[in-house]
């Protein structure tokens, strides 16, 4: 994929050991779904805010998100995001969009940085990565913000599920 596409990690690690300015704190991003306005949230540039995408917010909130759908024979799209990110916040309006066209996926959006344990767990080196997980198992992984791409292969699970269905 092309630099352009996505932000490295670079920037998160400097932020990490003081040489660049701290984000702000994640409570200013960040309220509990059920106490979000559609307005707030998308003054923030959450895709929550439509509804369809949940945005993570502690570890347990993900084992149980990603076992549910696993449980119930869905797949996870999940978007890894950071505040800071250019090319992140340019595709999260379309991510939103994705997930209200596609109501039988799972979509969630995890900050890199407020919940690192994930993405190193996934081995999340740069933002936006769309990773698609069937069966707990990372099926695809997509690295930039390349609408195309993720539109195909959302559609692609989509329409694997439903034939499933």
């Amino acid at each position: 994929m092309e630099a352009s596409l996505g932000c490295t990690s670079t920037a998160g690690r400097l932020r990490r050991s003081g040489l660049a300015p701290r984000k702000p704190s994640p409570s200013s991003f960040y309220t509990p779904k059920s106490s979000r306005s559609p307005d707030m949230a998308a003054s923030h540039g959450s895709a929550a805010s439509h509804g369809s995408v949940h945005v993570i917010l502690n570890r347990s909130e993900w084992d149980s998100k990603v076992f549910e759908a696993t449980t119930s024979g869905k797949v996870v799209v999940v978007d890894f995001t950071a505040t800071w990110c250019g090319p992140c916040k340019f595709i999260a309006p379309f991510f939103a969009e994705l997930s209200e066209k596609y109501p039988n996926l799972v979509f969630l959006k995890v900050d890199v940085d407020d919940h690192n344990d994930i993405s190193q767990e996934y081995e999340i080196r740069a933002m936006p990565t769309f990773l698609f997980i069937v069966d707990s198992k990372t099926t695809e992984k997509i690295v930039g913000a390349n609408k195309v791409e993720l539109e195909k292969k959302v559609k692609f699970y989509s329409e694997k599920c439903a034939a499933t269905a």
